[in-house]
């Protein structure tokens, strides 16, 4: 078994990185860590079942590792750093991260419920319609000055460019067929998403 520390430099405003992480992962007895970047390729191929892989980035580095971990079999941990972290707060991880490290070190494991669309693994949430937008028109600069509150901050400048009128759509479930107009549409997998958004009465592992 491996440690690998997987970190996104551009992750919320850059302070989580590789050189907070490593040291508490270290004093917590993490002492052994194959440490990469997010950005480079080789370290999805080289993971083995049963490895750690710890990525120190927001909802979408943790996406995009929990992919290669289904894939391989290797085991997920969450070190918070970007935007929203909705998936840590899924978890119900531990503020302090010097806390969150020796947790780390205990290694407690869980199954939580992921999504699949298009043959494509998610966690957390996937959106249609507005719900994108704030994630990919909100600048990296804006997101290191105001965190997830970002999202909220370039509401107004898409109500100017009228996206506001919504789309049409059709959604079947078990028990019924809605069609109607839609500003957005996001299943969820967990209670938290969208930088603050909540699902009453869920969590992550809730799934039949």
């Amino acid at each position: 078994m491996r440690h690998w520390l997987i970190a996104n430099t551009r992750a919320g405003n850059g302070s989580r990185g590789e050189g907070f992480w490593k040291p508490r992962l270290e004093r917590a007895g993490i002492t052994s860590l194959q440490v990469r970047d997010l950005a480079e390729d080789d370290w999805e191929t080289a993971l083995s079942a049963d490895d750690i892989v710890l990525v120190a980035g927001g909802d979408g580095s943790v996406n995009r590792a929990a992919r290669a971990c289904h894939a391989c079999g290797a085991i997920l941990g969450v070190l918070p750093s970007g935007t929203a972290n909705d998936f840590a707060r899924n978890l119900g991880l531990p503020e302090d991260p010097d806390a969150l490290c020796e947790l780390v070190a205990r290694a407690p494991s869980a199954r939580v419920d992921v999504g699949w669309l298009d043959d494509q693994l998610f966690l957390n949430v996937v959106h249609v319609g507005l719900g994108t937008l704030p994630a990919t028109q909100a600048s990296p600069r804006l997101k290191r000055w105001l965190g997830r509150f970002s999202y909220a901050a370039v509401l107004p400048q898409l109500r100017r460019l009228g996206l506001l009128r919504g789309f049409q759509a059709r959604l079947e479930t078990d028990n019924e067929i809605i069609e109607e107009r839609w500003l957005s549409l996001a299943i969820a997998s967990g209670a938290f998403f969208g930088g603050g958004s909540k699902v009453p009465g869920a969590c992550a592992w809730d799934a039949t």
